[in-house]
């Protein structure tokens, strides 16, 4: 009201507000300048700032801290915007395949926020597909993998992160350092079923530690009873130890529950060589 009202009188009128109601002061065809301006160009200076019980009675320093505290909060939203950009075109990018976009998004909501697991679990994940993916970049991904998944780690403890930092060091052939991190999820909760999976088949996809292999792996199945991944593990397993018989029942399972998996047809292919029963 006081700026209609200045304007009636014949003053011309200028203003600078943080949220600017820009109906109004289009509407009544006030400029908005900056502060310093206006302070150079004004004659007289009315300030305005809402009275309630949190401003009634404001000291110079209570308004200080005031303005620092919107400032603050300004630069908290606005970050929380980028973050949530860059971290959702990351998810829409690895969503639809795409790695080399999904490693970008995640990287960049990481340098906005470094203080995010999940921003450092998301890019590890992608890393991880994109070695999958392409072989040309195949270890340099891993190598990435491997240190962002430390990273979320550091953040926090996750057994999932755990899993998948051992599954990339086992991709790196690095297999002690793999059980160990295996191993440590185990000693966290005996039942995990992924930890227990992932043991026992690399285990025996190495050929080692069988009889322990086939436990873990049974044990998997008794917190999941009919996943076909680990139908296929403890085959697997079965086929190492020469349990041909108990193997195909295995494998049988598993492709029931994954029709369409090369890896688990080709281990149903090996057990039928060994019985004899492909040429």
């Amino acid at each position: 009201s006081t700026a209609v009202r200045c304007a009636a009188l014949g003053m011309k009128v200028i203003a600078h507000e943080k949220f600017p109601d820009r109906e109004f002061v289009a509407k009544h065809n006030i400029p908005l300048v900056e502060l310093d301006d206006l302070l150079a160009q004004s004659d007289f200076v009315s300030l305005h700032c809402p009275l309630n019980d949190a401003t009634r009675g404001m000291s110079a320093e209570e308004k200080a801290k005031l303005e620092k505290a919107n400032k603050e909060n300004a630069a908290a939203m606005a970050k929380n915007k980028a973050l949530n950009d860059a971290f959702n075109a990351g998810k829409t990018a690895a969503a639809a395949g795409q790695w080399d976009g999904a490693v970008d998004g995640f990287t960049k909501a990481s340098e906005v926020d470094p203080n995010q697991h999940v921003v450092w679990g998301n890019l590890a994940d992608s890393y991880a597909s994109r070695a999958k993916a392409n072989a040309t970049t195949k270890d340099a991904d891993l190598t990435k993998a491997a240190e962002t998944y430390q990273k979320a780690i550091a953040i926090k403890e996750d057994p999932a992160y755990h899993n998948n930092f051992a599954l990339v060091l086992a991709n790196q052939k690095k297999f002690d350092e793999a059980e160990k991190e295996f191993r440590r999820v185990l000693e966290r909760n005996p039942n995990n079923a992924a930890a227990l999976n992932y043991l026992g088949y690399m285990f025996a996809d190495r050929n080692v530690k069988l009889a322990e292999a086939e436990k873990m792996i049974m044990k998997a199945l008794e917190q999941e009873p009919g996943n076909g991944a680990y139908l296929d593990s403890l085959g697997w397993a079965q086929y190492r130890l020469g349990k041909y018989t108990e193997a195909e029942a295995s494998l049988k399972q598993a492709t029931e529950k994954v029709p369409r998996d090369s890896t688990i047809q080709d281990h149903l292919g090996d057990v039928y060589l060994k019985m004899g029963r492909l040429k």
